[in-house]
């Protein structure tokens, strides 16, 4: 089925590979790629160009008669072959950035495997692409498919003069447009209207949180959580569609709470091309937001004139998201006279009672201390920033234990102890 232009083929591919990418098992270390439509010349800032630089109608459809009599033939849905130019960009000039580039493109020839029968029922990662773009036709269907490029076409096509070979890769998609729909033969127009706002409501479709997480030998490894669990400070991905208008606000709800509140700068909110970014605080807008379950919104704000000639402001309101605040724990000392101590935040909320706050070594409950100082087994709360325990006889010694901060059911990131 048909789409309106071509930008719709090139956003949805481009954001099938991005998608893809970002949940990729050979990429997913690296923060989601960026993938441009521009040429490969102009698009040096991006990890992938995706170049439309040819079109050619489809053999195969030229012969598809218009529907209805009354409809021209010239309003009939065009059949097309695209022509695309995959190319990965090395980020910096050395040996790392070069092999970068070829695991971009070996992650986007994936995706493009994957997804080479592309539809309104395809998830790459968990994404609603095509609702994302602006395309609610349940019909449409692009077919994908690389192209059979030698070394010597290749080499004639983008490498004039001395210049080096490029690496990339060529790609055919089948798709239709369907051009503006205009009958010749119809009722008289009496009035006309407009619609206030062609594009659809704020949707959210997934959260995620990438969290650097510390391994038992010292290394760090780099995971992605989802539904999110973030830790104060941390990144907060909330992925949407439809996130345009004159302002985007993230609205938090909790159970408990009278009403929601939508955070401020201590968030520090960013928007761009279908993501939500945000870095959980201790408050928003006032209100303590202390570890545990929370639900996230997306509010849009779009503007419009009236006929009367008055600008008018509609708020948008996207579906929930859920998604886990954790305690912070940064760093693990000691011991001191037999004591350590967990530095980090969110270990002591003013509004929440010092029985929710747990610590566990090796998965086993901690008891928490009476004392000024921990016993055996047991733990204590110095502040929101400092816990400090004391290890238990029966622990194993020689070899690291994790070490967990719970609040309200919410982890921290595991720190690494051994006796």
């Amino acid at each position: 089925m048909p789409v309106p232009d071509l930008r719709y083929v090139t956003r949805v591919l481009t954001r099938t590979i991005r998608e893809h990418m970002r949940t990729s098992p050979i990429w997913a270390p690296n923060p989601a790629p960026i993938v441009s439509p521009r040429s490969p010349e102009a698009a040096g800032d991006a990890h992938l160009s995706l170049f439309l630089y040819h079109v050619a109608r489809d053999p195969a459809l030229t012969s598809v008669l218009p529907p209805m009599p009354e409809h021209g033939p010239q309003y009939a849905p065009m059949g097309l072959i695209l022509s695309y130019q995959l190319t990965a960009h090395p980020q910096l000039e050395d040996d790392n950035a070069a092999e970068e580039a070829q695991i971009a493109l070996s992650a986007a020839m994936l995706a493009l495997q994957e997804h080479a029968m592309l539809g309104p029922d395809a998830r790459p990662g968990g994404v609603d692409v095509f609702g994302a773009v602006g395309i609610t036709d349940p019909n449409v269907r692009f077919n994908i498919t690389m192209q059979q490029v030698s070394q010597a076409e290749a080499i004639g096509f983008w490498n004039p003069g001395d210049s080096a070979p490029r690496l990339a890769v060529y790609y055919q998609v089948a798709a239709q447009l369907e051009p503006l729909e205009v009958t010749r033969i119809g009722p008289r127009v009496l009035s006309y209207a407009a619609g206030v706002f062609a594009g659809g409501e704020p949707r959210l479709y997934a959260a995620e949180a990438r969290l650097d997480l510390s391994r038992a030998d010292g290394t760090t490894e780099r995971v992605v959580l989802s539904p999110a669990e973030v830790p104060y400070g941390g990144r907060l991905s909330l992925i949407g569609g439809n996130l345009v208008g004159d302002g985007v606000a993230l609205r938090l709800e909790a159970d408990g709470w009278d009403a929601p509140v939508t955070v401020g700068a201590e968030w520090a909110v960013q928007v761009r091309d279908g993501e939500i970014v945000a870095r959980p605080a201790a408050f928003a807008d006032g209100v303590p937001v202390p570890p545990g379950l929370y639900r996230a919104r997306a509010v849009v704000t779009r503007s419009f004139t009236g006929g009367d000639g008055a600008v008018r402001t509609v708020e948008f309101l996207s579906n929930p998201m859920a998604f886990f605040v954790t305690p912070n724990a940064t760093q693990l000392a000691g011991p001191v006279a037999g004591i350590y101590t967990v530095e980090g935040q969110g270990f002591a909320p003013p509004s929440v009672p010092a029985a929710e706050v747990e610590m566990t070594v090796l998965g086993q409950p901690l008891a928490q201390g009476a004392g000024a100082n921990p016993g055996g087994g047991e733990f204590v709360i110095d502040s929101d920033t400092q816990i400090r325990f004391a290890p238990d006889a029966a622990w194993p010694t020689g070899r690291p234990l994790p070490v967990r901060v719970l609040v309200r059911g919410a982890s921290a990131p595991p720190q690494w102890v051994t006796l």
